[in-house]
């Protein structure tokens, strides 16, 4: 018997196979669009007042503070005394970490839960640290943690709760910038 060779339907496949790679293309360039339409990670934030954005160098003037994760109550040991280590980030419109000068502030206070203002009594205030001169300014500044690092001293451990920390930073701009943390004693 004769081999007989059955007819191929290649019209079909091929047309099946051009409209998929059509929906392929289609759905990988709607995806690129999508995920490519929102504000880009180098986007300013607002300058805060007194800085001007004709400035050359205004963009990278101290925008806002934080404080770093790292701070909080270390325990005197066998006195009575306690310490608290304080990061804090100064940040410019980029978001970028930066040194910059000028004078820091720390405020002690207890803790009010539940209350739009957790800021009770002040519990300590600690003298101004003025950064400046560039040696103080270097003195504090901590290069592998891109923040400034500072140690205050309390001549007496506080009773065992919840407190806020407070700093400002009075640029040499004129601008003053806060943050707080809520910090517990012992530490955990």
């Amino acid at each position: 018997m004769p081999h007989t060779r059955l007819p191929r339907r290649t019209d079909r496949l091929n047309r099946c196979g051009w409209g998929t790679g059509v929906l392929v293309i289609g759905v990988l360039a709607g995806l690129l669009g999508w995920s490519g339409c929102g504000p880009g990670p180098t986007d300013p934030r607002p300058l805060p007042r007194g800085v001007s954005a004709l400035d050359p160098c205004g963009r990278f003037a101290p925008v806002w503070i934080r404080f770093v994760g790292l701070t909080g109550f270390e325990p005197g040991g066998d006195s009575d005394a306690a310490l608290i280590r304080a990061y804090v980030d100064v940040l410019d419109a980029f978001d970028c970490r930066i040194k910059a000068p000028g004078t820091f502030r720390f405020e002690l206070y207890e803790y009010v839960p539940r209350s739009s203002n957790p800021r009770g009594r002040r519990v300590h205030l600690w003298g101004d640290i003025d950064l400046t001169d560039a040696a103080a300014n270097s003195a504090y500044w901590r290069d592998f943690l891109r923040c400034y690092q500072f140690e205050l001293p309390l001549s007496t451990a506080p009773t065992a709760g919840t407190y806020v920390l407070e700093v400002t930073c009075r640029t040499i701009q004129g601008t003053r910038l806060s943050a707080t943390v809520q910090l517990a004693y012992p530490p955990p």
